[in-house]
Formats: C-alpha cells, sequence, structure tokens
C-alpha cells in the first residue's frame, strides 16, 4: 500500500509539473508528425 501511495503521489506531480509546457508538447509532437508524413510520402 505504501508503495501505491507513493506512486499516485509521484504521478501528481508529474502531471503538475508537465501541464506549463503542454502548449510546447503538443508543438513538438505536431511537428514530429509533419516529418514523418514528409518522410513516409
Amino acid at each position: 500500500e505504501g508503495l501505491s501511495t507513493r506512486t499516485a503521489a509521484s504521478s501528481d506531480e508529474i502531471q503538475l509539473r508537465i501541464d506549463p509546457i503542454h502548449e510546447d508538447l503538443d508543438d513538438q509532437i505536431t511537428g514530429l508528425h509533419k516529418k514523418i508524413t514528409m518522410l513516409k510520402g
């Protein structure tokens, strides 16, 4: 039980840290999709 509680707490912390830069991640992912599409095309 102690381990699962720690995991839940750490995952919550990770989500909070990711939120502020989420838009940047979306831009990077969109860019990667465009590159992959170009490579496949």
